[in-house]
């Protein structure tokens, strides 16, 4: 655990110069410690982020020097490699790693923190969370994955404030003693194989949302995922089950409406007008979330009816000669886009598929069901075209580009048809990220 008054006058060591550890290096120097930053990256790009640091704070690119090692603390921005040298050297100097959540939270002055995990649907859930509690009339920060960094966050947060987190399976890994008041578990289906190596490496972190909550907090969990409830098992807090056809949960969908058991009471919702049924778990996970700390069932009918889902989530992008273009950008693993595909199945109408860009580790092969029923044509994008190729056979096309797979779909595609940006994989080997991704695959369209 990151106490600050115990490494009071130790120089703090952020790794990496994104946006989390530029605004974990700006709150460290905020609160008083000296800083470096330190950044494996070479060229314009890291020298251009670390325009960004405050005045007096020193950094490093190009790699991980000495002076690292002479640092009393060192943190750690989400997704650096947990496996590199410079950890096994800091470990033999006895030098401490916190993760940027961590240390975030321990220097903000928010006490009250909720946070949301799970493969597939975090951003949906934390966005719905933050919509009630604001409609029940909280000031909320909604930070982590969703939007600007915890540490970014953390700065602005007043007492009284409520941080809602998306966190990450990268921004757990190194929380030894993050407790939120609320955590809430989605799913969890394999996903960042090639960052944690295992599905039981991934399991752990993702757990590290619960591990450390006491029999006073609150845990939201998907009852219908069985690898779920069985991860879980051991966290103390109070659990709160959502499903959406067992009706001994504490949130259930009734066929219209959620409904949410609080003590002898049931209460009812309408879900919000999104496509899915994964849409109406996330917000069966977030009304249960947010009742459970008291707000009011009004807050959480006025919040549905006003969301209108978030950008590049099964997004309609357009409707160009009678073809459906959506961007589903933040489908950035296999089961993001089942469930995309899952979604798309009451329109019945045939599917075009983008696929592709950074291979994550998990087999394409799991979508054969649902593309031989759903998808008559695939383009592939990016490094992991070959890959997808080779596992799906005749029904690829190697389009390269997001842009020549923009056009193809759209001269190969028929009037009625969906034309699916939804790749399965990571942005970073032609995008900056999902967002780039998505915001140029809207571009294109408009283009067309």
């Amino acid at each position: 655990m990151f106490i600050p008054e115990k490494f009071r006058y130790k120089t703090a060591c952020v790794l990496g110069l994104g946006a989390s550890g530029v605004a974990c290096a700006n709150l460290l120097r905020d609160r008083g410690f000296e800083v470096l930053v330190s950044d494996s990256g070479k060229g314009a790009a890291p020298a251009r982020a670390a325009r960004s640091l405050r005045k007096g704070i020193a950094f490093e690119t190009g790699g991980h020097s000495a002076k690292v090692l002479q640092a009393g603390f060192i943190v750690k921005s989400p997704g650096i490699d947990p496996r590199i040298a410079i950890f096994r050297l800091a470990a033999r100097k006895g030098i401490p790693v916190f993760s940027e959540v961590e240390t975030a939270l321990a220097l903000g002055r928010a006490p009250r923190v909720w946070a949301v995990t799970g493969t597939n649907g975090k951003t949906t859930t934390t966005a719905l969370l933050a919509a009630v509690a604001r409609e029940a009339g909280l000031r909320c920060h909604a930070a982590g994955n969703i939007g600007p960094p915890v540490s970014s966050a953390a700065a602005a947060a007043r007492p009284g404030d409520l941080m809602v987190l998306e966190v990450s399976s990268y921004q757990l890994e190194d929380s030894s003693a993050f407790a939120p008041e609320v955590s809430v578990h989605l799913n969890i289906t394999p996903d960042h194989m090639d960052h944690h190596g295992s599905m039981r490496s991934y399991m752990a972190a993702k757990l590290k949302a619960s591990r450390a909550q006491t029999r006073s907090d609150v845990c939201v969990y998907n009852a219908d995922d069985a690898r779920l409830k069985r991860l879980l098992r051991s966290v103390r807090a109070k659990k709160l089950g959502f499903s959406l056809a067992d009706r001994r949960q504490e949130a259930f969908f009734d066929g219209s409406r959620i409904r949410f058991r609080l003590g002898r009471k049931v209460l009812a919702a309408a879900p919000p007008a999104l496509l899915g049924k994964h849409n109406i778990q996330n917000a069966m996970a977030a009304g249960l979330g947010d009742l459970s700390h008291g707000i009011a069932l009004a807050a959480v009918q006025r919040a549905f009816r006003k969301f209108k889902g978030i950008a590049h989530r099964l997004e309609s992008v357009a409707v160009k000669s009678a073809r459906t273009f959506i961007n589903d950008s933040k489908a950035t693993n296999v089961d993001s886009t089942q469930v995309a595909l899952r979604a798309l199945e009451p329109l019945n109408q045939n599917i075009l598929l983008i696929l592709g860009g950074l291979h994550k580790g998990v087999p394409y092969r799991g979508l054969l069901p649902l593309l031989r029923k759903r998808v008559r044509l695939i383009f592939a994008i990016g490094k992991a075209a070959p890959l997808i190729r080779r596992e799906l056979g005749p029904a690829v096309r190697r389009a390269g580009t997001l842009r020549r797979a923009v056009q193809w779909s759209y001269r190969l595609s028929r009037p009625g048809e969906i034309i699916l940006l939804s790749p399965a994989c990571a942005s970073f080997d032609q995008f900056r990220n999902f967002e780039h991704r998505g915001e140029a695959f809207k571009a294109l369209v408009r283009g067309l």
